[in-house]
């Protein structure tokens, strides 16, 4: 999965890749973009990627069920 540095769809961003089943916590969600944050797996340590392409899903979402203090936190798999 490819990711950008910034919001924008703009061409010119950055063209490194998340790994294949990533996990990824979410910092901010908008417009069908996520920023996040790398736990596991390989690629930049930030950045923004696009949840949906074509009408399918490139991300699925798994709560974090260890960390009940802190339910909004969510984590993310490519």
């Amino acid at each position: 999965m490819a990711r950008k540095a910034s919001l924008s769809l703009v061409p010119g961003g950055m063209d490194e890749r998340l790994s294949h089943a990533a996990f990824v916590e979410e910092i901010e969600l908008a417009n069908g973009r996520l920023r996040y944050k790398l736990i596991t797996g390989s690629g930049p340590e930030t950045g923004w990627v696009s949840t949906r392409l074509y009408g399918k899903d490139l991300l699925r979402r798994f709560l974090k069920v260890r960390e009940a203090a802190a339910p909004e936190k969510q984590q993310w798999r490519e």
